[in-house]
């Protein structure tokens, strides 16, 4: 049983050659809507030929047959639900990797490249829910959670991967004191919105090339953030370092839902405009007759009461 149209690739486009990279796959429908029932194998693939991959998250059957070839199958099991994660792991190659994923006996069903590629380097930034804890777990598994509108919420930030003075893979330790790093987001679910995140109570932007540095204070390689969505929706965070290496370093979140602090009824009128009278008895003036439609207006707000 199959009834998807293709699939939706996740992942943060920032990858560290030690480390692996967790690649969410959902099939879906034409409308991009997930389809919970798919149940059929699929192919994994990067478009350089390189990498191992590896289940992180899925109860069907899992083979990567070829060590380093870039491929591998995955056989849907009913009780995922229609998604599963993986790691990928890319110790070397060409950085700029193109993943694809196809039904294994429909190559037209595939992925809609919407994802982008992913760009491996020595060394980067994991973003997590929680401090990581030094040495760190493998695989590091600790996404962002949802979140409430208005509410500040933690982001934690390590330094990882390996520089010229520390060839083991881990926290760069020696990444410490003020760095200028910079902040940018994604709306993801809706793709627009007239509201952007805050970092430390300054605005981000939502194109990285246009993003400015702020200062954040690192300590052994780790450093936490304070964050602030005002609306509600599906988004991502990306970091950056564009001055401390020869190379950039770089890291992005999940896509993580931020919900409504609350729900709040502003609106009941009958649909002509009648007004809501709110009789104690029912000799009093009546609002609208039994079987009638009225309108009822809801509004989310967030902590602020916005």
């Amino acid at each position: 049983m199959t009834g998807a149209t293709g699939f939706v690739l996740n992942h943060d486009n920032e990858g560290i050659n030690c480390l692996d990279e967790p690649v969410a796959v959902s099939a879906v429908d034409g409308a991009s809507v997930l389809v919970p029932s798919y149940v059929n194998e699929i192919t994994l693939q990067t478009a350089t030929g390189s990498g191992n991959w590896s289940l992180l998250l899925g109860s069907g059957i899992f083979a990567d047959a070829v060590a380093d070839d870039g491929r591998a199958t995955y056989f849907f099991s009913a009780a995922d639900n229609g998604s599963a994660t993986f790691n990928l792991s890319y110790p070397e190659g060409d950085p700029l990797v193109d993943v694809d994923v196809f039904q294994s006996d429909d190559i037209t069903v595939r992925d809609n490249e919407a994802e982008g590629l992913l760009r491996f380097a020595p060394s980067g930034f994991t973003l997590t829910q929680n401090l990581l804890p030094n040495p760190p777990p493998t695989p590091i598994n600790d996404p962002l959670v949802t979140q409430t509108a208005g509410a500040d919420f933690p982001m934690h930030i390590s330094a990882y991967g390996v520089t010229d003075d520390d060839p083991q893979c881990g926290v760069i330790e020696a990444y410490s004191g003020s760095r200028d790093i910079k902040f940018s987001m994604n709306h993801v679910n809706p793709v627009t919105s007239p509201r952007v995140a805050t970092v430390n109570g300054i605005a981000v932007v939502t194109n990285p090339a246009a993003a400015t540095s702020q200062p954040v204070a690192f300590v052994a390689g780790q450093a936490a953030v304070s964050v602030a969505y005002k609306d509600v929706g599906e988004i991502n965070l990306r970091v950056e370092d564009d001055v401390s290496f020869p190379t950039t370093m770089a890291g992005g979140t999940n896509n993580f839902v931020v919900k409504p602090a609350s729900l709040a009824v502003t609106l009941v009128e009958g649909a002509g405009g009648e007004i809501n009278f709110a009789p104690d008895l029912m000799t009093e003036e009546r609002f609208v007759p039994a079987g009638d439609s009225f309108v009822v207006e809801v509004s989310s707000l967030d902590t602020d009461g916005d």
